[in-house]
């Protein structure tokens, strides 16, 4: 079943991957979901294979941090304004960390914190950034299509994150749950992207669109 469910968001992430690329998303969104894609599809082969708990698993999950430094790069493309991002990003990441690195000392009281939990926590901490900023970025002025990617990709990222703490949190004790949690979010939050961006226009047709009204209004004018 767990496989089933990686498959399906495989298909989701490819499908969203294909929207984006229709209507010419920027290139780091559509870089990360390329990325998110193939991680996706190699996720459902090795899930066939191996266990969540072997260390061919961990090592394979430990690759996800290329996936994040393509969301990073996309957290970091929003035009939000220089004043308020030399303040935000800074005091974002340090608060993250912080409280990551509480979590984890407080695990490690009791019993020296497994690997799985270690990566779990820290995937999360980055996520969790990578999702706030994407919905901070909101506020400022951005195409329709980049606003629905923005909204799509910022609520994954941070529901994937906070999810991602609190299996760690729980010393794994949610692992049931993190066989469906993760792919679910994944099926939610990018399958919602395929269908909101195929049911509005490319951009550049609507750019084409309005120049052509521009036009049709001066030939009128000129005509009168």
């Amino acid at each position: 079943m767990r496989q089933f469910a990686t498959f399906v968001s495989f298909l989701a992430v490819a499908w969203a991957t294909a929207a984006a690329l229709k209507h010419s998303l920027p290139w780091p969104h559509s870089a990360y979901l390329i990325a998110q894609s193939l991680f996706a599809l190699c996720g459902w082969w090795i899930a066939q294979r191996v266990s969540v708990t072997s260390r061919e698993y961990l090592f394979f999950f430990g690759t996800f941090g290329l996936v994040l430094l393509f969301a990073i790069w996309v957290a970091l493309y929003y035009p939000i304004h220089r004043g308020i991002s030399l303040l935000l990003i800074p005091s974002l990441a340090v608060a993250l960390f912080f409280c990551g690195l509480r979590i984890y000392e407080v695990l490690g009281r009791k019993a020296p914190v497994p690997s799985h939990i270690t990566l779990s926590l820290v995937n999360g901490g980055v996520l969790l950034f990578c999702g706030i900023m994407a919905l901070l970025s909101l506020v400022e002025p951005l195409s329709p299509d980049l606003v629905k990617a923005t909204t799509s990709l910022g609520f994954f990222w941070f529901l994937q994150g906070l999810f991602g703490w609190m299996h760690a949190a729980t010393r794994g004790r949610l692992q049931l749950l993190n066989e469906f949690a993760p792919q679910f979010i994944a099926i939610v939050c990018f399958a919602g992207l395929a269908v909101w961006l195929s049911g509005a226009q490319p951009e550049s047709a609507r750019q084409h669109s309005s120049d052509e009204l521009v036009l049709s209004e001066m030939h009128i004018l000129e005509t009168q």
